[in-house]
């Protein structure tokens, strides 16, 4: 595509959802173009669709999952791109064991590095045996960079924003997907098929009961926290991937309740009060921006609570021991953050003077010194490949669970504007007073070059 610069070298970040990744993957390629790259970003099937069309690069991938991965990976290796894991999960994963099993046995042989957010998780990746030692990486990850002092203005518009809306308030994030998940009878647990499925159903029983479990006792909870949290507004956040009708049922006709699923959690992380949560992400965010957390655990299982997430948060065993937390905190009182700062260090790797990008970026550039990318594949059996996968996707045709997907797609996914795109680079030039010879180009739909 003559839109390249050939002197440059390229990345690719396919984005999987919006708004829990683009500032972070917009922030990356901001820092890339200081260090001479292209970066390419856009929707993950707009990429993927266009790949043989774009030069030689690495692809900074969200994950390794899925059946289809290793054959993926291999093509982009046949194609002469590198090919990097950040994977975006791999902080709270639902068990060890589980989400091992979620990756088909020999994907990472095409895989060339992986970046982890910390200690933690490389860690894992050892025990598993699925990824060799030299391949892994300590970086962060540039969502951990986007709550760093520096660049917490860059929502203080969106926070004000929420504030006029909705007041004081305090938040529940949701994270049940697993047991309340918008896809309906068509969710799975996407365990691979390629590893022994059989004998993780058990394991697979055990956690979706628990979780439903936890699940009901959160939906319970929405009435007597309202009435708690008062004068105070009680902020229902589902999980993007959720079914919302469940929390707008029950919040239906409670004035001092809103769901509300818009915009990246970040900013409504910030303008709470507190954030109240179950195994969920948010509250090491909520950790890294040095809020009150409370970790509700009416039900609780040595197997499977995430005790990473929990420890993120004071434990409230039942409402009783909620409504006190609440209470104190609602008047000013203050939780001792020591202990929680010290397990935060151990899994995600942060830097009072250093980003998370600047250390990815700093792998990436003695990845490609090694020069371990492929031979680009010939033209000929880049044809045949073509028409195998046209194939393979229309004997797997369902129309049915096509048209859901699709709708389910929309809810983490929707037209990326050029605007919107500019107009966030420049408000990170705003914040940290760089980037200033840095620009955003659209190249098609839902596709952007950064770079000098």
């Amino acid at each position: 595509m003559s839109v390249f610069d050939p002197e440059k070298k390229k990345i690719y970040l396919p984005i999987e959802h919006q708004e829990r990744e683009l500032d972070a993957k917009i922030l990356f390629s901001l820092f890339a173009a200081e260090y001479g790259y292209e970066t390419v970003i856009g929707y993950k099937g707009t990429l993927r669709q266009r790949h043989g069309d774009f030069p030689q690069g690495s692809w900074i991938h969200h994950n390794a999952r899925g059946s289809g991965k290793a054959l993926e990976y291999f093509w982009y290796k046949r194609l002469g791109f590198g090919v990097i894991v950040l994977d975006e999960e791999a902080l709270v994963r639902q068990t060890d064991n589980l989400f091992s099993k979620k990756h088909v046995p020999g994907v990472f042989k095409y895989v060339d590095k992986v970046f982890t957010w910390g200690e933690c998780d490389r860690d894992f990746w050892l025990r598993s045996d699925l990824v060799s030692a030299e391949k892994l990486a300590i970086t962060g990850n540039p969502r951990a960079d986007l709550l760093k002092p520096e660049l917490q203005k860059y929502y203080e518009k969106k926070t004000s924003e929420i504030h006029d809306r909705v007041g004081k308030y305090v938040l529940i994030n949701t994270n049940f997907p697993s047991v309340n998940n918008a896809m309906g009878k068509f969710h799975k647990f996407n365990i691979s098929n390629k590893t022994d499925y059989a004998g993780t159903e058990k394991e697979m029983t055990g956690f979706l009961s628990h979780k439903k479990d936890i699940f009901h006792r959160f939906v319970d909870l929405i009435p007597g926290l309202a009435a708690a949290v008062h004068p105070h507004t009680l902020v229902v956040r589902p999980h993007p991937s959720e079914d919302r009708s469940v929390w707008d049922e029950r919040a239906k006709n409670i004035a001092n309740v809103k769901v509300i699923l818009e915009s990246g959690v970040a900013p409504w992380i910030m303008g709470a009060n507190l954030l109240i949560h179950n195994n969920c992400t948010t509250a090491v965010e909520a950790a890294l921006l040095n809020k009150p957390v409370a970790s509700y655990m009416p039900v609780t299982s040595s197997s499977f609570d995430n005790e990473f997430c929990n420890t993120m948060g004071t434990a409230c065993l039942d409402e009783a021991q909620l409504f006190s937390f609440v209470e104190r905190m609602l008047n000013g009182e203050k939780p001792d953050f020591r202990s929680r700062n010290k397990v935060l260090s151990y899994h995600i790797n942060t830097d009072d003077q250093k980003f998370a990008c600047e250390y990815m970026l700093d792998e990436i550039g003695k990845f490609l010194e090694s020069d371990i990318s492929s031979k680009k594949a010939g033209n000929l059996e880049i044809g045949l490949r073509n028409v195998i996968a046209r194939t393979a996707k229309f004997l797997k045709k369902d129309e049915k669970k096509k048209d859901t997907r699709s709708r389910y797609l929309k809810r983490k996914i929707s037209d990326i504007r050029e605007s919107e795109v500019i107009a966030r680079v420049e408000s990170f030039k705003s914040c940290l007073d760089k980037f200033h010879d840095v620009d955003c180009i659209n190249i098609g739909h839902n596709l952007f070059v950064i770079r000098k």
